[in-house]
């Protein structure tokens, strides 16, 4: 049971530092589109349609990473369930 959790907390963790890598790199675009729409008002269509698909492929990865981390997590409560039954 020591090592399902240590195996859950490890996973978790590993998921955890990929999220805030990402929100990092979300929170970067962001602060780049604010930056750039400042910089160059003429090229604020193209720049922003590039941001917004690399916003939803951001957003698409996200997602990923929390329904592996949500999955993870039911397996190991699953092989808590089965070690306490």
């Amino acid at each position: 049971m020591t090592r399902s959790l240590k195996s859950y907390a490890e996973n978790r963790s590993t998921a955890g530092t990929k999220i805030n890598t990402l929100n990092f790199g979300i929170q970067n675009e962001s602060t780049s589109v604010v930056d750039e729409s400042q910089a160059h008002p003429g090229i604020k269509d193209a720049d922003f349609a590039k941001v917004s698909s690399e916003l939803v492929k951001s957003e698409i990865i996200i997602q990923s990473n929390m329904s592996m981390l949500q999955n993870n997590i039911k397996n190991q409560q699953n092989k808590i369930q089965l070690l306490q039954g």
